[in-house]
C-alpha cells in the first residue's frame, strides 16, 4: 500500500512508530460488547471503556516530516494493568462466547483421553 504527501505529493513511508496524539475510542467495538458512549457512567479513560481506546502506526514524509495516522493499519489497545498500548483486542460478547464453548469442548476431549 503506498501513500502520497498532501503537501508535495512525494510517496510516504509507513513507519514503526504509533501516532500517540491520535488516540481514538473503537465505538463499534464497544458496542459489540454490549457498551456505550452513551451510557451514563461513560468515561473513555476509565474501566472498562478505557480497553477500547487506541492508537495506530504512522505515515512519514521525509521531505517535509508530515506524520499521518495509518488509519487502515493495525490497531494498538490500551492495556490498563500496563498503562501502554500493548492490549489485545478486546473480544465481543460473540466472541467471548466462542472462546468459552471451544473451551468446554476441548476440556470435553481431554476427558475422553484420560486413562483410568
Amino acid at each position: 500500500m503506498n501513500k502520497r504527501c498532501e503537501i508535495c505529493g512525494r510517496f510516504m513511508k509507513l513507519t514503526d512508530e504509533v501516532d500517540m496524539d491520535s488516540e481514538n475510542f473503537d465505538e463499534e467495538l464497544a458496542n459489540a460488547c454490549g457498551l456505550s458512549q452513551d451510557d451514563e457512567d461513560f468515561d473513555p479513560f476509565n474501566e472498562p471503556y478505557c480497553r477500547f481506546n487506541y492508537v495506530q502506526y504512522e505515515w512519514e514524509c521525509s521531505n517535509c516530516n508530515v506524520h499521518v495516522t495509518h488509519e487502515e493499519g493495525e490497531k494498538f489497545y490500551y492495556n490498563p494493568d500496563e498503562n501502554n498500548y500493548t492490549g489485545p483486542k478486546p473480544l465481543t460478547l460473540r466472541e467471548q462466547a466462542e472462546q468459552a464453548r471451544l473451551a468446554q469442548e476441548a476440556a470435553g476431549q481431554m476427558r475422553l483421553f484420560e486413562v483410568r
